[in-house]
């Protein structure tokens, strides 16, 4: 059995992040919107990563204690060449 060492990176599309409303997914704090007309991309913070995401331009952002879900139906796993 092989040892990985070193850092670990997780690439999650961006489409894919939604806001929790029932409080239950993850902690963030929004550090930055950039409004696109139809879309706008939050830029969110957990602990010491950044995280993007993008919405259209209907939902709204939540303004206290905002969490994040990862769309369960989007979630799988792709090799990458390298």
């Amino acid at each position: 059995m092989n040892k990985l060492d070193g850092k670990l990176e997780i690439g999650i599309r961006p489409e894919f992040i939604h806001f929790d409303n029932e409080k239950t997914g993850l902690p963030v704090e929004i550090t930055k919107v950039s409004d696109l007309g139809r879309y706008k991309i939050i830029e969110a913070q957990h602990k010491q990563h950044t995280i993007k995401m993008v919405a259209y331009e209907d939902v709204a952002i939540p303004s206290e204690s905002p969490n994040i879900f990862f769309a369960p139906d989007k979630q799988g796993c792709t090799p990458m060449a390298g």
